[in-house]
């Protein structure tokens, strides 16, 4: 039912309305299987969360959230399950975000570990949007400030462009308030205070 009916879950004919301006351009950096989720990764994704026949109010826990994993949130979500816990097994993948993902990567030259930002492929065919990356960066790097984190390099590799900065341990707000529930009025500012000095720096 996902795939219509014909032989193979492939249809002949597929009108997909807008499709003369709404489809995702795919960029010509960067090998092909990164972009195999459009045609597979996604089909699998949601086809996991449909036969799982999870309801509105049931928990869908996701463990691993390589692309099909990440893929089967978004499905979750556009499914209408509510409550949804994703567990990340990979130590060194540290966020995922609108821009890309941070890493946990070591510095060769330094020996020490470093948080690395990789841009999402789209982005990163955009010049337009590598260039001003860039500048924010170079910008970013000649700040000095116990309340700003430090970058220490960006550049590009493999069509991937990138940014390191310092590697700081520690709990994201996100995670301290899914554990902890909302902040009081005090631990707010005292979370916001150095936040707003960093800023007020930069």
């Amino acid at each position: 039912r996902l795939y219509g009916s014909l032989p193979g879950s492939q249809a002949e004919y597929l009108r997909v309305p807008h499709a003369d301006y709404g489809p995702i351009k795919v960029p010509s950096v960067g090998e092909d299987e990164r972009y195999l989720f459009l045609s597979d990764v996604l089909p699998t994704a949601w086809q996991g969360v449909k036969y799982a026949n999870v309801g509105e109010e049931d928990t869908l826990a996701v463990l691993g959230l390589g692309p099909v994993g990440q893929l089967a949130v978004r499905s979750a979500k556009l499914q209408g399950v509510k409550r949804i816990i994703a567990v990340d097994r990979v130590d060194e993948r540290l966020a995922l975000g609108g821009m890309g993902e941070v890493w946990r990567a070591r510095d060769l030259h330094s020996g020490k570990d470093v948080a690395a930002k990789i841009l999402r492929p789209e982005l990163a065919a955009d010049e337009t949007f590598v260039s001003r990356f860039r500048r924010e960066a170079r910008s970013a790097a000649r700040l000095s400030h116990p309340n700003v984190v430090p970058v220490f390099d960006q550049g590009e590799d493999g069509g991937q462009v990138f940014l390191a900065m310092e590697y700081v341990e520690g709990r994201t707000a996100r995670a301290v308030v899914d554990t902890e529930g909302a902040l009081t009025v005090r631990a707010a500012l005292d979370v916001l205070e150095p936040v707003l000095t960093g800023l007020a720096a930069a």
